[in-house]
């Protein structure tokens, strides 16, 4: 058989082991007996009577101290989860509460002991009694300093454990916060990778996807479609290999295998280890990494529906305005420009985005003001307002709305609809500027009469810092005739 299903290994803290429980109990039994015979005893000498019923009593009192301290620490560490993000206080507040109600109490009475009683009892040549308090004291104090010293080293894994908790926990929740802004697969990919190499230390990760087609980056594909078919139905799987099989996966041993359905097919995370299978604790927590990054997958795969959408959209309304409204190729060539000059000003990907969809759109407000009216001025220069009133209403398009509604903006203030000048104007309206006026000069089928490209660089040129961003104007210039050399 290839593989078998098997259940993770539970490797659940363990704070105490039977040993510590024998400790405090011999610890805690001679201490006992000490002060039931001191107490109760017919045979203690008359001149040791009174100090006797003090240590008889501490005696009891420390017994049972050590008891109390012992079980009330048991019960708080076992009340300390993961939601604790500071467990220094708490632990060493135990350890405290063991010290002072065990250790403390018997090097009292210890000292008591040797200052009252037993110069009496040597005195008084009772020596069977000395050795039997003598026994009993030093019994008890071997074995709570060897119960206190384990108990210190139960505390410090108990931290150690916490604490790699706590960095996994925390890992994970602050990972989504970077997934959040990722809107590529392959990078998704090799962060997910790289954080479930962080916290569960795999020998071997895969991430796949299986939509008709299945798209892995380390695992050969035949092999993977057959190994999918025998893993059958379920969303989570433990596998222990053969060592045949395991050599598909770096020779692994054991395999965690998580599924999640995604539109059209299913994501599947594969993680293999050589030696010790995962444990129940590493298990829950990849089972929930896991999920959030399948609901990240899910969310990429929402966008690029929605910029799918988005883009056809604009390209209708691109067809429908075009050679109707304004000039044929007015709309692609100005967003071409657009692109162009964002790239010469090293833009980031997002804004060139905006941009160029901006530019697209940036005479859709034509569509609100009837043909006959639109060769009015006072009804012209109201297409930048009621164009970014049309897409803002688009929750979609509201971050491009500001950009056409201040793309007839002159640098100079002369422009409009709010005569915004210099920074004021944001930089894509300035783009934009640019680009609508250098294709009005040179489209074929412009309604202005059309120059050469020179002369509408030159005309443009003569503008800068009036109607134009210099910087802006300097771009496109340099970037348009590069483009030109290059043809």
């Amino acid at each position: 058989m290839d593989f078998k299903i098997i259940k993770p290994e539970k490797k659940l803290m363990r704070f105490f082991q039977g040993w510590d429980f024998v400790f405090v109990f011999v610890s805690f039994l001679p201490l006992f007996l000490l002060g039931i015979y001191l107490l109760f005893s017919r045979n203690i000498p008359a001149s040791i009577e009174s100090f006797s019923e003090i240590i008889g009593f501490f005696a009891l009192l420390t017994s049972f101290l050590m008891i109390f301290g012992f079980f009330y620490s048991f019960r708080k560490l076992k009340t300390f989860g993961e939601k604790e993000e500071e467990i220094e206080a708490p632990l060493l507040f135990l350890l405290k509460v063991y010290v002072l109600t065990s250790v403390v109490p018997l090097l009292f009475i210890a000292i008591f002991t040797l200052l009252w009683i037993f110069p009496i009892l040597i005195k008084e040549q009772k020596l069977l009694l000395l050795y039997i308090i003598t026994i009993l004291i030093g019994f008890t104090f071997l074995l709570s300093f060897f119960s206190f010293f384990s108990f210190r080293k139960k505390l410090f894994e108990l931290f150690n454990f916490f604490r790699d908790e706590n960095f996994v926990n925390r890992s994970i929740v602050e990972s989504q916060i970077d997934f959040f802004n990722i809107k590529d697969y392959d990078i998704l990919y090799e962060k997910a990778t790289e954080l479930y190499e962080k916290l569960f230390n795999p020998d071997f990760v895969s991430l796949l996807i299986k939509r008709g087609k299945i798209k892995t980056y380390n695992l050969n594909k035949d092999f993977v479609i057959k190994f999918l078919e025998k893993l059958g139905d379920g969303d989570e799987f433990n596998l222990e290999l053969n060592e045949e099989y395991g050599k598909f996966f770096k020779d692994s041993k054991f395999l965690y295998v998580f599924k999640s359905d995604i539109k059209d097919g299913s994501f599947y995370v594969i993680l293999g280890r050589k030696k010790n299978n995962f444990s129940s604790n590493e298990v829950g927590k990849m089972r929930v990494f896991s999920h959030y990054l399948s609901l990240h997958l899910r969310k990429i795969e929402y966008e690029d529906l929605q910029v799918n959408f988005f883009t056809h959209t604009v390209n209708l309304l691109v067809m429908s305005l075009e050679g109707n409204i304004v000039p044929k190729n007015h709309l692609q060539n100005v967003a071409r420009y657009s692109n162009m000059i964002s790239r010469e000003l090293n833009m980031d990907e997002e804004r060139r985005r905006r941009l160029y969809f901006a530019a697209l759109l940036h005479d859709i407000g034509f569509l609100k003001i009837p043909v006959e009216l639109q060769g009015i001025p006072e009804k012209y220069k109201l297409h930048p307002t009621l164009g970014a009133e049309l897409v803002g209403e688009i929750e979609m398009w509201k971050d491009i709305s500001e950009i056409i509604k201040y793309h007839h903006e002159a640098y100079d203030g002369s422009g409009y609809p709010e005569g915004l000048s210099g920074e004021d104007i944001p930089l894509e309206s300035r783009i934009i500027a640019v680009a609508e006026s250098f294709d009005a000069l040179t489209n074929e089928y412009s309604y202005k009469s059309i120059v050469d490209e020179n002369y509408a660089l030159s005309d443009i040129e003569s503008k800068a810092g009036k109607k134009y961003d210099p910087q802006v104007v300097e771009a496109f210039i340099r970037c348009f005739r590069e483009k030109s050399n290059e043809e």
